[in-house]
């Protein structure tokens, strides 16, 4: 189970990558990147629920965000 999700997550970083870079529009890559930070949020508690450490979760969680300000302060300063 704990593999699937984890294949899910995967997918939907590549979804949002490939989503954000096929449209020059300023909303479909943020928007992507809000996919891609609730679905890997809803993935990690699924797959991993109370059992991970809170460190390890907010270091996820800090990644993915990272991911998702970047790719919005990179889309509002090229385009």
């Amino acid at each position: 189970m704990k593999k699937l999700l984890l294949l899910i997550l995967v997918s939907l970083l590549i979804a949002a990558i490939e989503f954000g870079k096929s449209f020059d529009a300023i909303v479909l890559p943020i928007s992507a990147s809000l996919i891609l930070l609730i679905g890997s949020i809803t993935v990690w508690r699924i797959a991993f629920g109370t059992y991970v450490e809170k460190k390890y979760t907010v270091l996820f969680l800090g990644v993915v965000s990272l991911y998702t300000i970047g790719t919005i302060f990179n889309v509002l300063m090229y385009n």
